[in-house]
């Protein structure tokens, strides 16, 4: 998919190539920002449209392979709804987890209840026997 976009306008891309492959690892998150505020700034409104459309939509398949330190400008360039279902995601994970401790709290209450009933209800045998016994 990316290379087939590519192709279609790499007359256009190529001015504008950012070559990786000539910089050092440490320097690719600096030459990468310049680079995108490169083509932002750009006169270029349709080559800008395509590569932002081209960046989006390889976002995911970009993101697993590199550091975490540059996970946040990975993330801003994902679609809008996307980090945000992301983040929803995480959060309904989260309620889940949560959801679940509770009810597990709720189970051991309601253990505790019944051996407090049965505990009652063993001293209350007790109690109506000791009446019986000294009634008689």
């Amino acid at each position: 998919m990316f290379s087939d976009i590519a192709r279609q306008f790499s007359k256009e891309l190529e001015p504008l190539r950012l070559p990786l492959e000539q910089i050092p690892l440490s320097k690719w998150p600096l030459q990468l920002s310049q680079w995108i505020h490169y083509i932002h700034l750009s006169n270029n409104l349709m080559l800008n449209i395509k590569l932002t459309s081209l960046i989006q939509k390889n976002v995911d398949t970009l993101s697993a392979p590199n550091p975490p330190d540059i996970q946040p400008w990975l993330d801003a360039l994902k679609p809008e709804g996307k980090i945000e279902r992301d983040v929803l995601k995480t959060e309904k994970d989260a309620l889940k987890s949560e959801r679940d401790v509770l009810k597990t709290q709720r189970d051991v209450l309601k253990t505790q209840r019944d051996v407090f009933q049965v505990e009652m209800d063993s001293l209350l045998m007790e109690n109506v026997g000791l009446k019986r016994m000294l009634i008689h």
